[in-house]
């Protein structure tokens, strides 16, 4: 079952849905300055997002590695021409900034054009200084990675405080689900496995649906967790799909109702009484007081027959006379 499990799961992984390559020229690539990522670039025209991105980091290089010098960035550094900005650092063409661009980043054009070629002018000018001296580049990597983790703990401050009131909210609503599962079975007289397990799928399915609402708060893409979770329970399903029909066959069992705890059965070749059903197996205490656990899937797909189903039973004797007695007498 385990090498069958697994092939399973390399099936549902290969049938998971993959990105067209094509589609790779509509997405955006991010411009990195010795390993740091800035900012993104989508295609332009022809040339893709990744095309377009590397383009701006080899000119980049090419002035980090020159001993040209860099004079601090000011606006006259940004032109516009043929409808978009075009950013020079040091008289050097880096990068252009397109329409498409600014309507990404919700900012106007030349706004968009001016931060950003700040932003890459202090980052070619602080790259020179840590190749010049390693102690000042260490200083300034650090206080770039000081100030960029502050900013990503603020970003997640109102998403952490989001999640925290989700998960209280639902943690609430799961003990009220449960509460009213146990008021149900209560009323109805449920069996004491099926009152269990009614609670159990009432607290954790409200328990499951909270913690997609949590991941998706957090930013995660609850879709695509969603059937991550529906491929692996597949998975898993068709895995262990003997474990599962016992599983589902007891509760069957216990919601019909036609056999109980007490009933005196005869199953295939074992009788005896009921002493537990269980959501996996039923139990029975045969008259010679042996202990038979029988799977619920045999038990649910076996001819029952049930010897207290009435209170009343027919009985055939057979009664032995001598040659001489009397018929009508006896």
């Amino acid at each position: 079952m385990t090498s069958r499990f697994f092939l399973l799961l390399l099936c549902a992984f290969l049938a998971t849905p993959m990105r067209a390559q094509n589609a790779a020229s509509n997405e955006v690539a991010p411009v990195r300055v010795e390993g740091r990522r800035f900012f993104d670039v989508g295609p332009r025209g022809p040339t893709s997002g990744a095309a377009r991105a590397a383009r701006i980091e080899r000119r980049l290089r090419n002035l980090i590695e020159s001993d040209a010098p860099i004079t601090p960035f000011s606006p006259s550094d940004v032109r516009l021409r043929n409808g978009e900005y075009l950013v020079s650092i040091g008289g050097v063409r880096v990068l252009s900034v397109t329409r498409a661009d600014a309507d990404d980043a919700g900012q106007s054009a030349r706004e968009l054009a001016l931060s950003q070629g700040a932003a890459l002018s202090q980052a070619v000018r602080d790259a020179r200084a840590a190749r010049q001296n390693p102690l000042r580049g260490a200083a300034i990597l650090m206080g770039q990675s000081l100030r960029e983790l502050r900013e990503m703990i603020f970003s997640l401050l109102p998403r952490v405080f989001a999640a925290l009131l989700l998960a209280l909210c639902f943690w609430i609503l799961a003990k009220y689900a449960r509460r009213m599962a146990h008021n149900a079975t209560k009323r109805f007289d449920f069996d004491p496995n099926l009152r269990a397990l009614s609670l159990a799928l009432s607290f954790y399915g409200v328990w499951f649906v909270g913690i997609l609402a949590i991941l998706s708060s957090l930013g995660l893409d609850s879709s695509s967790l969603a059937a991550a979770v529906g491929v692996s329970g597949f998975v898993l399903g068709f895995a262990f799909k003997d474990i599962l029909s016992h599983f589902l066959a007891g509760i069957l069992l216990l919601i019909s109702g036609k056999i109980s705890i007490g009933d005196h059965i005869v199953v295939r070749e074992f009788e005896g009484v009921i002493e537990r059903i269980e959501l996996r197996a039923l139990e029975l205490r045969t008259d010679d007081n042996r202990l038979v656990i029988i799977p619920n899937a045999d038990v649910f797909a076996a001819p029952i027959t049930s010897n207290t189903a009435s209170p009343h039973r027919r009985r055939s004797f057979t009664v032995t006379l001598a040659p001489d007695a009397d018929i009508e007498l006896a």
